[in-house]
């Protein structure tokens, strides 16, 4: 396994101190499958305690310990993120995700330590002195094969969680879950385990689904597998309906959103709301109730509900050649680049096309709207408070209805330049 040159101080300070380094989780796999992550996972073997792993890496820089029940370091090393701690034996005492008993104390080899991993292809690992790969559970193979299976199927549902991991994981890797697999994950739904779970943490496996996945329809019909659609009512009530095409809500929304993942642009930020339009755009109230079971955040939910609003105006404004005033109007309530993208992914599936297919609608808003220069940003106020002092106002509550009453004209391309805008105001201040 090629490690990235600038851990190679690090791990061998560590083994001349007597510890043995190894790669493990994500890194591992991802090397198997050529692909190349900065973030790097080490679980340090025949070191005393977390405060003497802390002093070895001091010269590496400060490490930062997260954690409450057990330590973990997580140190930068030029553009790497890593993550090391001590092999943990985890003992489960009570309800939810983080009712664990953490204990780094005991004295773990690699196959023991690797029992607590939720895949096979999670708990392999790469050891830095021997340069040997680790595999105890067979990941290779099930990676080799495409298989997603559990480490120990009687502690696998100890963490609720792990559904959600299972949905995205097989999404992502393209990988098919073993039959005992599917019965666990089916049976922690069955027996309400996944109710004590916050919804921060299952939009997190979210994200990785929808922003990472080439085809997120997989995982959400896990979800529908498993019986986890009744914790999102919008979902499971899409998936009873009929739309005018005899095809169900539900895979029209899926096909739709696997078409919205070959066109997302890299930013994850944009993305996600993209993607979470998609998912939403046949759900009622925008999706507002579905989004509220996953997050907190205003601003996401208000920029994805909008989204979903005006997802027609693009072919309706189309059709109609609408004014130049109507696309400034729209330039006010949402963002037109975003809202081309969004229409077009809804376009190329209604009409089973590829992302290189022309989405005229969209050609013709982007067109007019780039022209008035209102692509990606409302129309700027062509007058403004100073604007207002130079008449001789003095500044009061009344300069917000004389601004608000100009940016409407504005909108209505009563005037379109600076000196315009001011005829406008000295009619308006005068009449």
């Amino acid at each position: 396994m090629n490690l990235p040159a600038p851990i190679i101080p690090l791990l061998q300070r560590l083994t001349q101190e007597g510890m043995t380094p190894i790669i493990v989780g994500g890194y591992v796999r991802d090397s198997l499958m050529h692909q190349y992550s900065k973030d790097i996972d080490i679980e340090v073997y025949g070191c005393s305690d977390i405060e003497a792993l802390k002093t070895s890496l001091s010269p590496f820089g400060a490490p930062i310990e997260v954690g409450s029940s057990f330590g973990v370091l997580k140190l930068r090393l030029n553009d790497l993120h890593l993550d090391l701690s001590l092999p943990r034996l985890e003992s489960k005492i009570a309800e939810g995700h983080k009712g664990f008993r953490v204990d780094t104390t005991v004295h773990l080899n690699f196959n023991e330590a690797a029992q607590r991993r939720d895949f096979t292809i999670n708990a392999m690992g790469y050891n830095t002195v021997t340069h040997q790969l680790l595999d105890p559970y067979n990941g290779v193979d099930d990676l080799k094969k495409g298989i997603l299976r559990e480490v120990n199927a009687d502690h696998f549902g100890d963490d609720p969680l792990r559904l959600y991991r299972t949905m995205q994981f097989a999404a992502r890797f393209k990988l098919r879950i073993s039959d005992s697999l599917r019965q666990i994950c089916s049976s922690m739904v069955a027996s309400g385990e996944l109710e004590s779970l916050p919804k921060e943490r299952i939009f997190e496996e979210f994200k990785k689904l929808l922003l990472q996945a080439a085809a997120p329809s997989v995982g959400i019909k896990l979800l529908r597998e498993f019986g986890a659609l009744r914790y999102f009512e919008a979902l499971e009530s899409m998936a009873s309906q009929q739309c005018h095409s005899q095809k169900n809500l539900f895979e029209h929304t899926l096909l739709t959103l696997d078409t919205m993942a070959l066109m997302r642009c890299g930013d994850a930020s944009k993305d996600l709301i993209m993607m979470l339009s998609i998912l939403c755009h046949k759900m009622p109230q925008n999706g507002k109730a579905f989004l509220t079971k996953l997050t907190n955040d205003r601003k996401l939910i208000e920029a994805v509900t909008t989204l979903v609003h005006y997802n027609r105006y693009p072919q309706k404004m189309y059709d109609a050649r609408a004014s130049d005033a109507n696309i400034l109007q729209l330039a006010t309530k949402v963002c037109i680049a975003d809202l081309i993208h969004v229409a077009k992914a809804i376009d190329l599936k209604c009409h089973r096309q590829t992302p290189q297919h022309r989405f005229r609608a969209g050609e013709w808003l982007a067109n007019a709207a780039q022209t008035l220069h209102v692509y990606k940003t409302p129309p700027k106020p062509l007058l403004q408070g100073r604007d207002l002092i130079a008449q001789g106002l003095k500044p009061s509550q009344a300069f917000k209805q004389i601004l608000d009453a100009a940016y409407q004209a504005q909108l209505q391309q009563q005037f379109t330049c600076k000196t315009e805008a001011h005829v406008w105001l000295r009619h308006y201040l005068h009449k």
